[in-house]
């Protein structure tokens, strides 16, 4: 007859033998949970227990640390952990694992609240709080020492993609904010003069999104204003083969204009350079001739009038030749630019990878799906797993999410591509892609046709509006909060 184990559950006290040997080393000692760059758990005067390092028990205290110190609903760890598994086997599992740790970090490691769990702030330091905390302060350059990497670099533990979109998100935010505290930091440095400091600023920034455009541009500025050209040129030579090869697209124009004007720049100071290196040689060697009059001021006095002259009919016979052959290719050049044909502009094309945590999001028939800047560098669309806004340049790999735009469709760029509309509800709303809240154009606005933003500051909207159904007809409304829409065509129905 086989006898049933009682399964240990949260709040059971360990035996005491365990208890002294694993907890009496570190209680009251403080540890270090470590999510930014690699994760790691330790402690700077004993070892960390090898049962607190697992797998799964690192899982769960990254888990918790990322919720903060509100905690973690348990159902949520369990799905999170334990995709596959039955809820109770779940249960049981994250028990198990609290339990372990518990037994090695303290029993008050882990809190419990009802349902929730949380990491208890007095036993444990965490860079993630930290950089944040320092963020919210404005502590730029402490936010920035903080920050060793992206978030849980290199560590997988689990397959639920909820958990893992959850943590994309989590890591895409923090970046930003870590990007924001390097941008402001160059800057200060670059206002100061410290073009030395700037270069090391940007450079960190350009190593955190190698394929920036805007990073790589502003390294390449601050490299010169340092008075280093040829490496300013370097870096967007490796930016223009990274995005060829990571992206399969063809790189920002603006890069190759700013590498092409400093390279003009750097052999323009090198030729003058040279010459006038060369006019102090022939001068310095003229003077040192043992063949030059003993006095040359006089000697030159002598003959001036004569040297005069001849310089005179030489140099005007000289002007001469130039000019005729440079008027006659002025001339020429300028009716074959009134005879060519127009050339017509070269078509781009290129293919954007979407990763799974940003797919497009499903959408009625009738609503637009995605909207092109009007420069083409930036797409918007529905998509992720909260249906929210995501505005992804095409020199990136992810997306940014607009915050408080799930479940709307139909996005629409502004002219200067630094807006995006949108409908919610049959609403229209706008947000800026530099991120903030969105706000709402017009309320009382029923079209579901779409949606186009105009140069002259209008939204035009086709649908329905107060008046009733007028089907064909097109609205438009102001680009401003508040705005009424006004009836802008009517169907010539004769």
């Amino acid at each position: 007859m086989t006898r049933r184990t009682r399964l240990p559950m949260i709040g059971w006290p360990p035996q005491t033998s365990l208890t002294e040997n694993s907890q009496g080393s570190l209680r009251g000692k403080i540890l270090v949970l470590e999510l930014l760059g690699t994760l790691s758990l330790r402690n700077e005067t004993a070892p960390v227990p090898v049962s607190a390092q697992q797998k799964r028990s690192l899982g769960l205290l990254a888990i918790l640390a990322l919720a903060g110190r509100q905690g973690f609903p348990r159902d949520r760890i369990e799905a999170y952990l334990w995709p596959e598994s039955s809820p109770p086997l779940a249960r049981h599992s994250l028990d198990q694992t609290v339990y372990a740790i518990r037994h090695a970090l303290g029993s008050d490691f882990i809190l419990s609240s009802g349902r929730e769990l949380r990491l208890n702030p007095d036993l444990v330091h965490v860079d993630a709080w930290e950089f944040e905390e320092a963020i919210r302060a404005r502590q730029w350059a402490a936010a920035v020492e903080r920050y060793k990497g992206p978030l849980l670099d290199g560590f997988h533990f689990t397959d639920c993609r909820e958990a893992e979109s959850w943590i994309d998100a989590e890591r895409a935010r923090l970046l930003r904010e870590y990007q924001k505290a390097v941008e402001f930091l160059a800057n200060v440095a670059a206002e100061a003069g410290d073009h030395a400091q700037s270069v090391t600023w940007w450079r960190r920034l350009a190593n955190s999104d190698p394929l920036s455009a805007s990073a790589t541009k502003h390294l390449m500025m601050a490299l010169a204003a340092a008075g280093d050209r040829a490496v300013a040129v370097k870096q967007a030579r490796l930016y223009q083969e990274l995005v060829r090869q990571e992206l399969e697209i063809e790189p920002d124009a603006e890069i190759e204009r700013l590498a092409a004007t400093l390279s003009n720049h750097a052999v323009t100071e090198a030729v003058v350079g040279r010459r006038k290196e060369s006019s102090h040689d022939r001068l310095a060697s003229a003077a040192g001739s043992p063949n030059a009059p003993p006095n040359r001021s006089s000697a030159l006095s002598v003959a001036a009038p004569t040297v005069k002259a001849k310089e005179g009919s030489h140099r005007d016979r000289a002007m001469l030749y130039a000019v005729i052959p440079l008027a006659i290719l002025m001339t020429g050049a300028a009716i074959w630019g009134w005879m060519r044909p127009e050339v017509s502009k070269p078509v781009l094309r290129y293919t954007l990878m979407v990763d799974s945590t940003e797919a497009i999001a499903k959408a009625p028939s009738w609503a637009g799906r995605m909207a092109l800047s009007p420069d083409g560098k930036r797409l918007a669309y529905f998509g992720g797993p909260r249906s929210q806004l995501l505005i992804r340049s095409r020199d990136e790999l992810h997306a940014t999410a607009i915050p408080g735009t799930e479940g709307m469709t139909t996005p629409f760029f502004s002219p200067d591509g630094k807006q995006v509309g949108f409908l919610e509800d049959r609403r229209v709303r706008i947000a800026s892609i530099a991120g903030g809240p969105a706000i709402t154009v017009s309320d009382t606005l029923n079209g579901e046709a779409g949606a186009s933003w105009g140069p002259d500051g209008f939204i035009y909207v086709g649908g329905i509006g107060d008046g009733g159904i007028r089907e064909g007809a097109l609205l438009r409304v102001r680009a401003k909060a508040g705005s009424k829409p006004k009836w802008f065509t009517v169907l010539d129905t004769a």
